[in-house]
């Protein structure tokens, strides 16, 4: 099965969704598995949790997945958002402006690689409103 194919087939159906296979324990579950259930709770998150259309804050995915009755402690979710960004399953990016960004949240949300600080996980669903503009000119 393809990497694409089994993106689609572990997905699950909804980040809210209360069916057993869909709550899985984000702490245990596959790789593949965690970072699908990660996209599908950051299309599921409005502007309350991003900073511009694609960067959601990792404090605002996780509080929604534990809302929805995932279970995961928050030292190993952030340790699973690295895992999952080193294998190519997501990207996360750093908060560079922070004078314009909720204190709070950019706190919360700090994951560290060891090497770099990340504070989202980019929504690559989500597009920026200036690209359809860009698109949309001949």
């Amino acid at each position: 099965m393809s990497a694409a194919a089994l993106a689609v087939a572990t997905a699950p159906h909804s980040p809210t969704c209360a069916c057993s296979s869909c709550r899985s324990d984000l702490a245990t579950c596959s790789i593949a598995t965690f970072a699908a259930t990660v996209h599908a709770a950051a299309a599921q998150l409005g502007a309350h949790g991003r900073f511009g259309a694609r960067k959601v804050f990792v404090w605002a995915l996780y509080t929604a997945l534990v809302d929805a009755g995932h279970s995961i402690p928050l030292d190993e979710f952030r340790a699973r958002l690295v895992l999952a960004a080193s294998g190519g399953h997501l990207d996360l990016a750093r908060a560079d402006l922070v004078a314009a960004m909720p204190a709070g949240m950019v706190e919360l949300s700090q994951v560290d690689s060891g090497v770099q600080q990340f504070h989202f996980v980019i929504d690559s669903a989500a597009a920026e409103p200036w690209a359809a503009a860009q698109e949309a000119q001949p």
